[in-house]
Formats: C-alpha cells, structure tokens, sequence
C-alpha cells in the first residue's frame, strides 16, 4: 500500500512539474519566444523556426547532433544558465523571478565546447511585457522586436538589429559581435555563425534571398518574429504610408551600417525598420520603412547587410 501511495504520489508530482512548464512552441514553433520572468519554459529543438522550408532549406534538425547548448549571450541576466538543457525533442530554460526586460540567444552545437561556427540553430528569448496595437487598421506590436519600451528616449527603445533576411538578432551594443568581410557568405555560415556580422559588397549573401523572410505571402523559416507575428508586409506598409500615420512608429531603429559597425547612426533622430521585401532585380538592396522629421516613407536603396530594427506585424490570413 506504502509503495503505491508513494507511486501515485511521484505521478502526481511530475504531472505538476510537466504543468508548471510553459511550451513556447505549442501553437507554432519560431525563431523568437516572449517569455516573463519566474517561469519555466520549453520549446521544440528539432524544427528551425516555422517550419516553412525556405530557399531549398530542410527545417529539421536531427537531435543526435546536437554535442552542446548554451546561453549565446544575454543583453540582461534573466536567463538561469543552469536551466538551459536538451530534454528528447526540447529545450528546456527557466527565468529569474523578478525580471522584467531583456533579451538572450540560447543555441545548439555540433560540439561540446560551443564554438563559433559550430551552432546548428538559435533561438531569440524576449523577455517583454509586449502587446498589440493598431496603427492604420494594421495590428503589430507596440514596440520594436527586442525593445524593453515603448517610451521615445527610453533605455531599449530601439531593441535587436537584424540584418535582412537573417534570423539571428545583433544586440544593440554589439557587444561580443565579430565582423566578417570579404567571405562567401550564406545561409550555412549565417545559422553556424550567429555572433558574426556579415558584409561583402554591401551585402551579406551571395544569392538573391527574395523568400528569405515571405514566401507566398508566408513567414518562413527564417522569419526572426515571435510566433503569430512577422516581418512587416511591404503592401501593408505602403498602406500605412499613404495614410500619412506616423503613431506607433517612432524614430527608435537606428542603423548599424555594413561599412561602419562601429556605432549606430541617427540614433533618437530617425528610425528604419525592414519590410520582409527584397529590391525587385537588386539583390544587395532591400525595402524598409523609415520616420523622421521630415516625413515617412518606404526607400529601397539600403543595403541588407545594414542592421534595421523590426517592427512585428501580426500574421493575417490573406
């Protein structure tokens, strides 16, 4: 009798333990989870973002290889290092309770010293107390992805920078980031390499990525958006831009130049956010958005290994 009370006891714990974690994937897989602080978290470690094959790209991983996981970095220690494991076909982590803001990269290796070069995937942790609003009928977050405000001055207004059609997010100090020039760029070397910023020819690809972030009017794989939500739609934006509405984009997105990564321009002055279209016949160009004093409007002369903010646009049926 002792030993199944104690039997049922144990299933009754794990039960409990399996309960208290939240799965992040549920819903969608992503490359990017909003999570708070005090809590325990999964998600799935053998699908790459969406799951959305992208550019020839298969979207599963093989768990088996996976020799190494960690915390890549953090922009605010919210993360508990310790929590960070491989369980089956899930990530595990946890957060400290009591934090409120900040952002991380946890990652997965083909070696067990994690190095450089070596990451199968990553995945963007927000920590963010984010919500949708409207602008123009158009719903989106209300802040930039990675932001820690929405308040124009604001410590974190700006959030992560994204080189486009990258799913990997440069934190805003650059901090532990390297610079690659002059390399054959692309998708293998872009995931292997997520604490890389890439240029060659003002260009971090050496292919036309036009499905890198949209393909048939779909998120891909690629998509650095949390699930349900995407990079800005071009057409929804060139609505938006027509309306003349400038509330809820403000000038928070500064640029990391490809050429000059050494600091970010026009910060408080202007802000650019990537639309997920790449310039019709320029593949080294891609369309943003941008706001400043002069007026809104869409531009497609930057260069995408330029580093942009985001603005999340929620997923629409279309």
């Amino acid at each position: 009798m002792k030993r199944l009370i104690f039997t049922v006891l144990a299933v009754m714990i794990v039960g409990l333990t399996m309960a208290a974690r939240r799965d992040l994937s549920a819903l969608e897989s992503a490359n990017c989870y909003m999570v708070c602080g005090g809590e325990n978290y999964s998600f799935l470690a053998n699908v790459k973002g969406n799951g959305v094959a992208t550019l020839g790209y298969s979207t599963h991983i093989d768990t088996k290889q996976i020799k190494g996981i960690k915390v890549v970095w953090e922009d605010s220690d919210f993360v508990i290092d310790e929590s960070v494991k491989l369980s089956g076909s899930k990530i595990l982590f946890s957060t400290k309770k009591g934090a409120t803001k900040g952002n991380a990269l946890i990652g997965i290796y083909s070696d067990e010293a994690c190095s450089e070069g070596k990451c199968i995937w990553s995945w963007h942790i927000w920590l963010t107390d984010a919500v949708d609003c409207q602008i123009g009928g158009i719903v989106f977050l209300d802040r930039n992805l990675g932001a820690y405000s929405t308040t124009l001055g604001a410590s974190g207004e700006n959030g992560c920078f994204w080189q486009w059609g990258r799913k990997e997010p440069i934190p805003a100090s650059m901090k532990g980031m390297t610079v690659c020039y002059n390399k054959k760029q692309n998708y293998e070397f872009a995931v292997a390499n997520p604490m890389t910023f890439l240029s060659r020819n003002s260009r971090w690809m050496d292919v036309e990525p036009a499905e890198s972030w949209c393909k048939e009017g779909r998120k891909t794989m690629f998509d650095p958006c949390p699930p349900g939500y995407c990079v800005p739609v071009y057409e929804d934006i060139l609505l938006i831009k027509a309306q003349g509405i400038k509330d809820g984009f403000v000038k928070a997105g500064a640029i990391w130049y490809d050429l000059d990564p050494s600091g970010q321009k026009w910060l408080g002055k202007a802000g650019w956010y990537w639309t997920s279209k790449l310039t019709p016949g320029r593949r080294s160009s891609s369309n943003d958005f941008y706001i400043w004093e002069r007026g809104i409007g869409l531009i497609s002369q930057y260069y995408n290994a330029s580093a942009f903010s985001i603005r999340p646009q929620k997923v629409v049926e279309r």
